[in-house]
């Protein structure tokens, strides 16, 4: 089992950071900040170019793989050796003999025209966790809503997965309890919802970790 497997076993509900791009420092402030996992939304060529990430982070810590970047199965294992834990991938993309690689979990993306029959069709071994990234482009920064929300609760109920739940759409630290509601075992802290400014931006993930402990007392 990945770590990002246990902490999403353990928790009551997670907190999730994507990260645009490595910053050792940034990724350690985000801890502080309370983020349980990272991950690293950045093109790669080859898996050292992730040398710079340090094996310090003793959170579970993935980055995102797409097949433009045509990584075999060997490559994507060989990021185990730079600290991480497991790989995010677009179902559209998924890598190719992902089934083969054990060293890392897997978090499949679902795509804006997703089924609950592909959903049911996800195949042993190519993902240990659902990302609902159910929205297209054009409907990124909006405010979530009833039908949203209806997405969610049918895509949880029928995933044999966990499910986390992207930013895509904007989701206040207010309605994280709402998100809780749906049986999402997450929620992922996205660059296109979070400040660009580095205080602001820790600031904004200690206001989504406050929000999540709250869920505590519920």
């Amino acid at each position: 089992m990945s770590k990002l497997s246990k902490v999403l076993e353990l928790n009551r509900f997670t907190l999730l950071v994507e990260l645009s791009e490595f910053d050792a420092e940034l990724a350690h402030d985000a801890i502080e900040a309370g983020a349980d996992v990272l991950i690293l939304n950045d093109h790669l060529k080859e898996p050292h170019d992730l040398k710079a990430c340090p094996r310090c982070i003793d959170i579970p810590f993935g980055v995102t793989i797409r097949s433009s970047e045509k990584f075999t199965a060997l490559k994507i294992e060989d990021l185990a050796k730079y600290g991480v834990d497991f790989i995010n991938y677009p179902v559209e993309e998924m890598p190719k003999g992902i089934e083969k690689i054990k060293k890392l979990g897997k978090m499949q993306e679902l795509e804006a025209d997703y089924t609950l029959d592909k959903l049911l069709e996800v195949k042993e071994g190519s993902a240990d966790v659902i990302s609902a990234s159910i929205f297209s482009k054009g409907d990124w920064g909006k405010d979530i809503n009833v039908g949203d929300l209806q997405h969610f609760i049918s895509i949880c109920i029928s995933s044999n997965l966990p499910v986390v739940i992207p930013t895509q759409k904007k989701i206040r630290p207010s309605e994280v309890s709402i998100i809780w509601d749906t049986g999402a075992k997450g929620l992922i802290l996205t660059p296109n919802i979070l400040p660009k400014k580095k205080e602001e931006l820790i600031e904004a993930i200690q206001e989504y970790r406050a929000a999540v402990d709250d869920l505590g007392d519920q």
